[in-house]
């Protein structure tokens, strides 16, 4: 049987301590933050392109805000809802203001910094089969 040494023991047992402690569950603050406004391009499968503008606010992972897309044909707006998932992801839901036009869920990747992001979306439980990408800037 071989000894061990004393520091060996120690960081072990420092490191089993360190796992002791309070185990709540409360969300971490993301490495990045995309609170502001962003501005940019989008491309849809139904009302082609146009421009994008989000207005977010971000809270830990927690995402809420805005959005305005105009194209030729007209604008259509409403609420962003969703989350950061870790340092490059979001994923969010864009419920527009007025009736009839479809609900979105949007995934897109932050760049470093927070700008720009990119990304794709589909219209959710909607008649319509509209997709989607967009790259915006802050």
């Amino acid at each position: 049987m071989k000894m061990r040494s004393a520091g060996a023991c120690l960081a072990v047992a420092a490191a089993l301590l360190v796992g002791c402690g309070n185990s709540s569950s409360t969300s971490a603050t993301p490495a990045v933050l995309i609170n502001g406004n962003y501005e940019g391009v989008v491309a849809d499968s139904l009302d082609g392109e146009g421009i994008l503008i989000l207005t977010i606010s971000q809270n830990g992972s927690t995402i809420s805000g805005n959005y305005l897309a105009t194209y030729a044909g007209g604008t259509v707006g409403g609420s962003i809802s969703g989350s950061v998932d870790n340092a490059t992801t979001m994923s969010a839901t864009l419920t527009p203001s007025e009736a009839g036009v479809c609900v979105l869920s949007l995934t897109g990747t932050i760049s470093s910094g927070g700008s720009p992001i990119s990304g794709t979306y589909a219209a959710v439980n909607c008649s319509g089969n509209e997709t989607g990408v967009f790259k915006v800037n802050r």
